[in-house]
C-alpha cells in the first residue's frame, strides 16, 4: 500500500488529469437520479476536479528544495500545452454556468438547485484548477535545465524577496495573486519565458473573472 500511495505522489500532473478525466466521464456515465445530463455533467466535473486539487496537494505536501527540482527536471512540462488546459478548463467552466442560467427554465425544483450548486461549485472549483496547474508550471519552468553550457543550472525566471530558494508554497503565492489581481505583486520576472507566460495566465485570469462577475449578475437579476 505504500509503495503505491508512493507511486501515486510522483506521477506528472498530465497523468493526474487525464486519471481525474476518466474518473469524472464514469461518474457522467453512471446511471444516477436525477435523470438529468446537465447534473450529471455538474457532478462529474465537481468530482474530477476536486480529485485533481486533493491529489496535487498529497503529490506537493513536504516535498524538499532538492525533490522538487529533480522532479521539475523530469517532468516539465510545455507551456503551450499548460496553457492549452487551462483555457480549456476556463471554457468549460464558464460554458456550463452559462448553460445553468440561460437552460434553467425547463428545470424545476430538485434538478434547478442541483443544477445550481453543481454550477457554482465547479466554477469556483474550476478558478482553483486554473492557477494550481499553473503553479506547478511555475516551479518547473523555474528549476528545469538552463539552456547553455549543459551544466545542471536552474532555468529561474522569478526572484523572490528574502532568501533561499522557493518551494511550491511560493509558486501558488504567485500564481493566485496573478489570478486575484492579473498582475504581479513582490516578484519580478526576469526571463522572456516567464514574462510570456505570465502574460497568458493574466489575460485568462481577467476574462475568466470578468465574465463570472457577468454571468453572476445575469442570473441575480434574472430571479
Amino acid at each position: 500500500m505504500t509503495r503505491l500511495f508512493d507511486i501515486l505522489r510522483h506521477l506528472s500532473a498530465g497523468w493526474r488529469l487525464l486519471i481525474c478525466l476518466c474518473i469524472g466521464s464514469g461518474i457522467f456515465l453512471w446511471p444516477f437520479e436525477p435523470d438529468d445530463p446537465m447534473v450529471h455533467a455538474g457532478a462529474a466535473w465537481l468530482a474530477g476536479v476536486l480529485l485533481f486539487l486533493g491529489w496535487t496537494a498529497y503529490a506537493v505536501h513536504c516535498i524538499s528544495i532538492a525533490q522538487l527540482r529533480k522532479r521539475a527536471r523530469e517532468l516539465d512540462d510545455n507551456a503551450w500545452v499548460v496553457s492549452l488546459l487551462v483555457v480549456i478548463a476556463a471554457l468549460i467552466s464558464l460554458l456550463g454556468l452559462g448553460l445553468i442560467i440561460y437552460g434553467k427554465g425547463g428545470a424545476t425544483g430538485l434538478v434547478l438547485g442541483l443544477r445550481l450548486g453543481f454550477g457554482g461549485a465547479s466554477l469556483i472549483a474550476s478558478w482553483f484548477l486554473i492557477h494550481t496547474v499553473l503553479a506547478l508550471h511555475y516551479a518547473h519552468l523555474y528549476y528545469g535545465d538552463a539552456e547553455g553550457d549543459g551544466k545542471k543550472a536552474d532555468r529561474k525566471g522569478l526572484e523572490f524577496p528574502g532568501k533561499g530558494d522557493p518551494d511550491y508554497s511560493d509558486f501558488f503565492y504567485y500564481s493566485f495573486v496573478i489570478g486575484m489581481t492579473c498582475q504581479v505583486s513582490d516578484i519580478s520576472i526576469q526571463s522572456r519565458g516567464m514574462r510570456r507566460l505570465t502574460l497568458v495566465h493574466s489575460i485568462v485570469s481577467f476574462f475568466f473573472n470578468t465574465t463570472v462577475i457577468a454571468l453572476t449578475v445575469n442570473l441575480i437579476a434574472s430571479n
